[in-house]
């Protein structure tokens, strides 16, 4: 599945944005998770993403800790 990003914050040593779940084409917002790399990914934000993540949880609400990302060239 294919997602978008929005709310990006990024340092020189972290990377950290909100995930747009269902917003692919951007119609309609299904949720909205948190996720962040302690490696910051190179991105383009107006691109749709594929992020390998495992998911934790902190005061009761679910994050992605990310791993690797996939953007298309295209």
């Amino acid at each position: 599945m294919v997602w978008r990003i929005s709310n990006v914050k990024q340092t020189e040593t972290q990377y950290s944005c909100d995930l747009l779940v269902g917003y692919e084409n951007m119609e309609t917002l299904e949720g909205i998770v948190p996720v962040h790399f302690a490696v910051p990914p190179v991105l383009e934000n107006e691109k749709p993403v594929k992020i390998l993540a495992k998911i934790k949880s902190a005061d009761g609400k679910l994050l992605l800790e990310g791993r690797a990302v996939y953007q298309s060239v295209q």
